[in-house]
């Protein structure tokens, strides 16, 4: 049977500071190829330390036969020094803060403002669970702190066309542990479009009001088309995927701007009020958004 889709299970967040389903989240995330279910294989190497220390002599065979696990698995562990890759990426995201989520402080104030950013000016790469953030001379440096309020100083930028000025934001350290952290946390991995599944993150559903406008604000700046012609609807967000996502995208932005946008057009004219409540840059650095 085919691997289960790691966003069809977003709705098992809800709230952040839930760190058990953030860790099987990110777990389920090594759920092709190698790990048919990532999140035993964490369970076992769990029972593996907790029967090491009590017996520290005990061969791998022994190991094996007491806890029912192939001793040609239990070995390297042993002999190696070696975890399954999700325990890894479990230790390294736990080393970083990444795991104990509090919706108002760091580093979930930074996530939230890159998973927004996946959404709308970035992509996670399906083969390697790279971010990558899209960004220009304006949204740069919002990206950067977003970046290092999360703990992540060491950024790659590259030119997407060196015809023009499009660039691309890559963290270079734990990037493929952080993208799988943002597909945990509901962000979309690989390409949006195509992607009948694609729905806004669950934690959205019981966020306070603050962590919910700066998702609004990231995703209405990033995609965001200014229309001066329009006095009325000065901003437009031309959205080529489902209905059903463009339903809710259209409810975020009424549940923090009455009357934000109106209708069930592929297009989002944002009214006066919204434009200026929503296209603006997020807040980062511990600022209440206003």
């Amino acid at each position: 049977h085919p691997p289960p889709n790691p966003n069809m299970l977003k709705t098992e967040i809800d709230p952040p500071i839930d760190r058990e389903a953030v860790v099987r989240r990110l777990a389920a995330t090594y759920d092709d190829g190698r790990y048919t279910d990532a999140w035993e294989r964490v369970q076992e190497y769990q029972s593996y330390l907790e029967y090491t220390n009590r017996n520290p002599e005990a061969s791998a065979y022994a190991v094996a036969s007491a806890l029912g696990i192939p001793r040609g698995r239990v070995r390297p562990w042993m002999d190696d020094n070696s975890a399954p890759d999700p325990v890894r990426a479990i230790e390294i995201a736990d080393d970083r803060g990444w795991l104990d989520l509090c919706w108002a402080e760091p580093p979930f104030t930074g996530l939230n403002v890159i998973v927004a950013w996946i959404f709308s000016g970035g992509s996670i790469t399906e083969q390697t669970k790279v971010p990558l953030l899209a960004v220009d001379e304006e949204t740069h440096p919002v990206a950067i702190t977003a970046l290092n309020t999360i703990g992540l100083t060491d950024v790659r930028t590259t030119r997407v066309h060196e015809d023009n000025r499009a660039m691309e934001l890559i963290p270079t350290t734990d990037a493929s542990i952080l993208g799988r952290l943002l597909v945990a946390l509901g962000a979309p991995l690989g390409v949006k479009t195509s992607s009948p599944q694609l729905s806004l993150p669950g934690y959205l559903a019981t966020a306070p009001q603050t962590i919910r406008l700066n998702f609004a604000r990231t995703y209405v700046w990033n995609r965001g088309t200014l229309r001066p012609d329009r006095p009325n609807t000065p901003v437009q967000i031309r959205e080529k995927r489902s209905p059903q996502y463009r339903h809710e995208i259209q409810a975020l932005f009424n549940s923090l701007v009455p009357d934000a946008t109106r209708g069930k057009s592929a297009t989002h004219r944002l009214s006066t009020e919204a434009a200026l409540q929503l296209h603006q840059p997020p807040t980062l650095g511990g600022g209440v958004p206003k």
